[in-house]
Formats: C-alpha cells, sequence, structure tokens
C-alpha cells in the first residue's frame, strides 16, 4: 500500500495515489514492497512502458496505469 507519491517521481508520473495497493505490474502479481522494489530494478534504466494494476482504498476499484519511461527518467530514490 502506498504511503505517500513524492511529486515528480515514477509513482506520480503513473498517477498513483496515496493508499492504492499495487497488485500487479506488467501481468505480474505483487505479493510485497520488496517484489514491487525488485520488478522495478529489473527495468531500471530501461526505455519501456510498464502496466501497473492497483486497488483503490476500501477495495472500491481496480484500475491500470501506463507508465512509459525512458532510460533518463529512472533514479534510485523513486523506489524507496
Amino acid at each position: 500500500i502506498i504511503g505517500g507519491v513524492t511529486p515528480g517521481s515514477i509513482a506520480a508520473r503513473a498517477d498513483l495515489q496515496p493508499r492504492d495497493e499495487i497488485i500487479a505490474i506488467n501481468g505480474r502479481p505483487m505479493s510485497s514492497w520488496t517484489s514491487i522494489a525488485m520488478t522495478l530494478v529489473r527495468y531500471y534504466g530501461d526505455n519501456t512502458s510498464l502496466l501497473f494494476t492497483v486497488r483503490k482504498p476500501n477495495n472500491a476499484s481496480i484500475s491500470t496505469h501506463v507508465l512509459h519511461l525512458s532510460a533518463t527518467d529512472w533514479r534510485l530514490d523513486d523506489l524507496r
């Protein structure tokens, strides 16, 4: 579950919000923050698009968010 979103971060660009729960990235289920961080590290520095599947607070709805990245968009600070 996302605690906060820093302006300009990867999370902000993916339109993720505090209290959203990332349940999958590119169709791969995410069960912990570690699995999310390791998945993002796998794509570090790539020119790619990532598809985040997100459950909104209180299980209200599930939505998808596409994030298009270039190699210059990545900062390790985004993974903390």
